[in-house]
């Protein structure tokens, strides 16, 4: 996922899972579930 962030020179990465809680996965990368992406506007 970093290559990614690297790659495509984004400055956030969201990862939409099926679980029901956000937590950090690293820097700059964050897991959100489904509900709350939809609900939810990014914070950039």
């Amino acid at each position: 996922m970093h290559i990614v962030l690297e790659n495509l020179a984004l400055e956030q990465l969201i990862v939409i899972y099926p679980g029901d809680k956000t937590y950090p996965l690293a820097e700059n990368i964050t897991v959100q579930p489904l509900p709350d992406a939809i609900h939810t506007p990014p914070t950039f």
